[in-house]
């Protein structure tokens, strides 16, 4: 299949796959309260296609602060709960855990329509970000993002994006 949501979700599968890039990922998403498709897709695009436009990611992070809230969200915190919250009875455990199995495969599933979803919106932009060269556009792409979400700047924060960019650039 060749289809283009295939291609970013590919690449974040990928770029995700190391587990120093995933710590760092989920240490922004804790610490910080960066959509992680959403800095994946800055990554993506300024690899794959160039600067996002500043109308792309508004409505990439429009889009994104719903779907996070409505659906990726609530689906996160009843796993989390269900990690923490086993019965203690053993005879309860495997159902239980199957439950929060599926939990964690329709999370991932969420995660991926909201990766196709981004992608379209993305593609659907003007190619007047192109020409940029796929460094500069990533950390552009990034920089709009902390930016338009209004997230505090930090060494350590600096220091956890430069992690991921240079990954994402050598991906």
């Amino acid at each position: 299949m060749s289809n283009l949501s295939q291609n970013f979700w590919e690449f974040s599968l990928n770029l995700y796959s190391s587990s120093e890039i995933s710590a760092a990922c989920l240490d922004l998403q804790n610490q910080y309260g960066i959509d992680v498709n959403l800095l994946l897709l800055c990554c993506w695009s300024g690899a794959c296609v160039g600067e996002l436009s500043e109308e792309s990611l508004s409505q990439a992070l429009t889009y994104s602060k719903q779907w996070r809230e409505q659906v990726v969200s609530p689906l996160r915190q009843t796993r989390r709960w269900m990690k923490s919250n086993m019965p203690i009875d053993q005879s309860q455990q495997i159902g239980f855990l199957e439950v929060r199995d599926e939990i964690k495969a329709v999370e991932l599933r969420a995660e991926k329509h909201q990766q196709s979803v981004l992608e379209k919106i993305v593609m659907s932009q003007s190619k007047s970000g192109a020409g940029v060269s796929p460094e500069k556009a990533i950390r552009g792409n990034v920089l709009k993002l902390i930016k338009q979400m209004k997230v505090a700047e930090s060494s350590k924060l600096r220091a956890t994006l430069s992690l991921v960019i240079n990954a994402a650039t050598a991906n």
